[in-house]
């Protein structure tokens, strides 16, 4: 492992994302984006060719824990649910402060805004790994 990695960046894992559906996209996601020359990932036309660094595949990680975990707190239950309305509402999400009311009273950075996107365009350019979890939408998977 590089010296500059940090300690938390060594180990993929997904403590923070409680279902195990959504635990397995997210891993997925990330082992696609540090692979890109697997051949099930090779095949996507949309794939990244190049590995991503793996602070990046970390912070990626990071944000598709809050959107994953975002979907499961609307009571969708698998990637062939999420809709527009659900990708909209996300950004909104990301994008406002709210004060304990629900008013907006300031907005995120740049940064945190290109990132909720970004994983919304990571999930739609990998959904083809995910097909089993696509078509797959049982509750008892999640016990």
């Amino acid at each position: 492992m590089p010296a500059a990695s940090a300690g938390g960046v060594r180990c993929v894992d997904c403590p923070l994302v409680p279902s195990p559906r959504w635990r397995t996209v997210a891993k997925e996601l990330i082992f696609a984006m540090l692979a890109p020359r697997h051949e099930a990932v090779a095949l996507l036309p949309r794939a990244a060719r190049i590995p991503v660094h793996l602070r990046t595949a970390y912070a990626r990680l990071g944000e598709a824990s809050r959107f994953l975990n975002w979907l499961a707190g609307q009571g969708v239950s698998s990637l062939g649910e999420v809709g527009s309305h659900h990708c909209e509402t996300y950004l909104f999400h990301r994008r406002h402060v709210l004060d304990e009311h629900g008013t907006v009273v300031g907005e995120r950075s740049p940064g945190t805004r290109r990132r909720a996107a970004q994983v919304i365009i990571d999930l739609l350019n990998y959904g083809e790994l995910f097909t089993a979890l696509l078509l797959y939408t049982s509750d008892a998977a999640d016990e």
